[in-house]
């Protein structure tokens, strides 16, 4: 039996996490023993992978991120790039003890902002596989990201895309790269319909209910749909904001721990600040509703009558195959990288970037009833059933982990 260690590089349950348990469930126990290394903090992923078909190692300091991606340091020159650096020199070590202690004969990262770590597993003469989750940033020059293209075709031999618009992107590398799409535990959706959804949550069946997943991120846009409740004018339409429920407490300079978060609460950069700004200076509190994160999402999309996704940069998003296989609308940020799944009037409406007054529009919109969104949520129904269906996925993997 051959051993695959598997990195993830977020302690933190979301979309990654997601995929990282549907490749832990997919892939064929009788052929490979699994051995997944994880951040211990914050220990949602930690607790979820206990639970499932394989070891678990928790580390306190592996593995770090290379942080040029969508979301990540947007600055090369800045001190944080040279942190970042540094905190990839010092973890060289560490990486190589687990590798030396679980001696896999497969590593695959979850990852392209752990390409660095290809490196160390190609010198010990491992077979390696990269599933590619991020979407490029921009840079100024392009340098970072031509690092981990570099890195990609050197240091690996299969890289996973999980869009077509990643695959190409990434250009010609030496590495054999395909298509796996992320996917969905479609019968999980099954179990309930939106009456009884909304009894389990003790949701009014009266309300219309917006579902928002992603936290207070500015890379997901959190005060882009809390400033779009601004400008719903219905009392009867409730934003479900998905996040750690402590977050709405207001928040003063007195909280800062250390110099840092000083700096940033005087300079406004913080993303809860800024979402709880809008939320209390606008007098929200009875059109959005604080809920905890789950790891069983499903309930939501069931109990609600649309899914937001208003993303301030490219990002691939998960809640559109969800929202699918729900069967109810998905808004989204128009971007070309994304519109290989969300094509506007097609299997999704889409709005512009950081325009919380067009978001707002197109939800009074649809929820009115003035936007035809049948043929929209059958389009996306169907795209999810035939792309992104969980029990395909074990197929996938075999393909992938089997080497010549």
């Amino acid at each position: 039996m051959k051993t695959i260690l598997l990195i993830h590089h977020c302690g933190a349950f979301g979309g990654a996490g997601v995929s990282l348990l549907h490749i832990v469930r997919s892939i064929d126990k009788t052929k490979y023993r699994i051995v997944v290394l994880c951040p211990v903090y914050p220990d949602e992923m930690i607790n979820l992978l206990r639970k499932e078909e394989c070891e678990v190692i928790g580390s306190k300091t592996s593995p770090k991120i290379f942080a040029h991606y969508n979301g990540g340091i947007a600055n090369a020159f800045s001190p944080r790039t040279i942190k970042n650096g540094l905190d990839i020199i010092f973890d060289i070590k560490n990486i190589i003890r687990y590798m030396e202690e679980t001696n896999p004969d497969i590593v695959a990262v979850n990852s392209m902002t752990l390409f660095w770590v290809g490196a160390i597993a190609k010198k010990l003469e491992k077979k390696t596989i990269c599933f590619h989750r991020e979407t490029y940033q921009k840079g100024l020059f392009g340098i970072r990201s031509k690092i981990i293209k570099y890195g990609l075709s050197n240091y690996f031999d299969k890289v996973a895309f999980i869009s077509w618009n990643d695959f190409y992107e990434t250009g010609n590398i030496k590495a054999t790269k395909k298509v796996i799409y992320d996917r969905v535990d479609i019968p999980a959706y099954d179990n309930f319909d939106k009456q009884e959804a909304r009894k389990i949550l003790g949701f009014d069946q009266s309300k219309k209910y917006i579902l928002y997943l992603g936290g207070m991120s500015a890379l997901k846009g959190s005060e882009v749909i809390m400033d779009a409740m601004k400008y719903i004018k219905s009392d009867n339409t409730v934003l479900i904001f998905i996040n750690n429920t402590n977050c709405i407490k207001k928040i003063s300079g007195r909280q800062c721990k250390n110099l840092k978060e000083k700096l940033r609460y005087l300079f406004n950069m913080d993303i809860q600040k800024r979402t709880l700004n809008i939320y209390y200076r606008n007098r929200l509190q009875e059109k959005v509703k604080f809920v905890r994160k789950t790891s069983s999402p499903e309930l939501y999309y069931k109990a609600c009558d649309l899914a937001v996704f208003p993303s301030t940069k490219p990002h691939q998003a998960r809640p559109v195959y969800e929202a699918g296989i729900s069967k109810i609308p998905v808004l989204i940020t128009d971007f070309k990288e994304t519109n290989e799944f969300t094509q506007d009037g097609v299997t999704a409406i889409t709005f512009k970037n950081r325009d919380s007054y067009d978001l707002a529009q197109k939800v009074e919109l649809v929820l009115a009833g003035k936007i035809n969104i049948h043929m929209i949520i059958k389009n996306n129904y169907q795209q999810a059933i035939r792309n992104h269906d969980r029990s395909t996925l074990s197929e996938d993997l075999n393909n992938l982990l089997t080497f010549e």
